[in-house]
């Protein structure tokens, strides 16, 4: 690939563009599907390709080819030239990219790929049996993938990266009479032997649950490490992560997130991003304010944190590798509601408002599990205050999406205490049908309606 690289390169300074990135991609996959009772799909394969960006001026345009053959490759090369060219119009260039970096290895005690397909199924198996058992689920479905990537970045200033990377994604939904549903989502950067620790996350994941229901209640709210970040990181942080010219609101105070590429166990593990900037610790926000934000070296000087999902995409702002903490830390409560993952959250509306719905939340009394509810809770974000909670918590089930773009793998972030959020402790009815979502208003303790989600049935 590094040959297919280069010519790429020559061939685009050829038609006059003044600075050309070429990334070329290689990915080895399996992708298998089981239910605890058998297999229900098993698809592996190869597929590889070529995306290029040239900038000329103020100019830039990008292409990509999936047909590794010269003709293809320069077909896609003088594309992005022409697209440069035409949309030049002022003196600012893009900013170069100076040094030499190759073969930067993700660690892997055991290359997946030399175990044999049916080995992987039995473990694959046995893990969905067992998360049947443990979690006395009436039906457990487990999607498992692996994928090796094999990815060069190289420019005309003379860069030339390469990321080798193995990772392994385990995906898991299960459901019990009780009406009670889990999704549970994990993933690794390195070889087979990740999916040890895939298993240890998942055990002490269902040793968090107890699934008989309970009518007791709780004050304090308690979000599990995937539950913060899919609060705070998918919808409350984000236009405060990326570049943009009105920032609505600030963030809630006490939270902090940084930028981490450099963890090599987490699935964001990034030394380098596609644009071939090192990646290297950066802090975003401290103390609930915007220290710097997610950028590309075209809407930031100092550049980085670009990544596609693939070679077909051009690189933008990513935050695969974003870590969400607390300034001030504390005791886990007596009475708490524990929230393991949230499955809806529903609009803000007024743009202060949040409403969430846990369809499992673990209710502690006296700091022991005693049962199950489903809660519904809205989050006024100016009432709202945060505290990381003391000692060790997994970070199981932090994946929020497979590979690049804007919904960050949250690994390391912490276990946060809320409050200031209004409980509605009636019965919430979930259901679904065609996508679609109802609300009405129903009254709380703090004299403010709360919008109860319903997702109708399909079908």
């Amino acid at each position: 690939m590094i040959e297919l690289t280069s010519d790429a390169l020559s061939y685009a300074q050829e038609h006059g563009a003044e600075y050309v990135e070429v990334r070329g991609e290689t990915t080895e996959f399996l992708d298998v599907v089981v239910e605890d009772r058998g297999v229900v799909s098993s698809i592996g394969g190869l597929y590889n390709g070529i995306g290029i960006r040239a900038f000329y001026g103020s100019g830039r345009g990008y292409s990509a080819t999936s047909f590794i053959t010269k003709t293809s490759i320069e077909r896609a090369v003088e594309e992005a030239v022409r697209m440069a060219k035409a949309s030049n119009f002022g003196p600012k260039r893009a900013k170069p990219v100076e040094g030499r970096v190759e073969n930067i290895k993700a660690p892997m005690k055991q290359d997946a790929r030399e175990l044999e397909t049916d080995e992987k199924i039995k473990e694959v198996l046995a893990l969905a049996r067992s998360a049947s058992k443990a979690l006395g689920a009436d039906y457990v479905k487990v999607h498992y993938l692996e994928r090796f990537e094999d990815r060069t970045v190289a420019t005309n200033y003379g860069l030339r990266l390469r990321e080798i990377r193995p990772s392994i994604w385990i995906g898991l939904k299960a459901h019990g009479s009780a009406g009670w549903e889990l999704d549970y989502e994990d993933g690794l950067v390195g070889g087979w032997e990740t999916m040890k620790t895939i298993k240890k996350n998942f055990e002490e994941f269902s040793a968090e649950l107890n699934f008989q229901k309970t009518d007791q209640e709780a004050d304090e709210l308690v979000l599990s490490p995937r539950a913060s970040a899919q609060l705070f990181m998918d919808l409350i942080l984000p236009p405060f992560l990326f570049p943009s010219e009105v920032i609505p609101e600030t963030p809630p105070s006490g939270i902090r997130v940084e930028d981490d590429p450099g963890d090599t166990a987490s699935y964001g593990f990034m030394p380098f991003d596609d644009e071939g900037v090192k990646g290297v610790q950066k802090p975003l926000i401290q103390s609930g304010k915007v220290i710097s934000q997610l950028s590309t070296r075209s809407t930031d000087e100092e550049g980085g944190r670009a990544r596609a999902e693939d070679f077909v995409h051009e690189p933008g702002p990513a935050n695969t590798f974003t870590k969400l903490t607390a300034d001030q830390k504390t005791t886990l409560p007596k009475d708490y509601y524990y929230v393991p993952y949230l499955e809806f959250l529903g609009k803000r509306e007024p743009s202060d408002l949040i409403v969430a719905f846990s369809p499992l939340t673990v209710v502690y009394k006296g700091g022991t599990p005693i049962g199950f509810k489903k809660l519904v809770f809205k989050l006024y974000l100016k009432d709202l205050e945060v505290a990381g909670v003391e000692g060790s918590f997994a970070s199981f089930g932090c994946l929020r999406e497979l590979g690049g773009g804007r919904i960050p793998v949250a690994y390391g972030s912490e276990t946060l205490l809320l409050r200031g959020a209004s409980l509605d402790r009636r019965s919430a009815g979930i259901s679904r049908r065609n996508g679609r979502i109802r609300c009405r208003e129903a009254g709380s303790a703090g004299g403010r309606g709360v919008c109860l989600i319903h997702q109708e049935p399909q079908g």
